[in-house]
């Protein structure tokens, strides 16, 4: 549950062109203001990146579901 900690640290060990698959558990109403935050990590370390798909890929709870982000990161800005 706490993938989103590590996400800075993979990013800057990322070479441009590189894919992370970030797995995250989301409740389903919040998967825009997910992508808002994964939005926010890529421009505070000031890395360009395409969002390539969002998959979800199990259950967690009620409503809440594991996705797989698949970020592929291009370069600095």
């Amino acid at each position: 549950k706490t993938g989103e900690l590590f996400l800075p640290l993979a990013l800057k060990k990322i070479k441009p062109g590189g894919i992370i698959h970030f797995y995250h558990f989301v409740n389903e109403n919040e998967l825009n203001q997910e992508k808002k935050k994964i939005s926010s990590i890529m421009k505070s370390l000031k890395k360009t990146y395409r969002l390539l798909r969002v998959v979800q890929c199990g259950s967690h709870a009620p409503h809440v579901y594991r996705y797989c982000f698949d970020i592929k990161v291009q370069g600095k800005k």
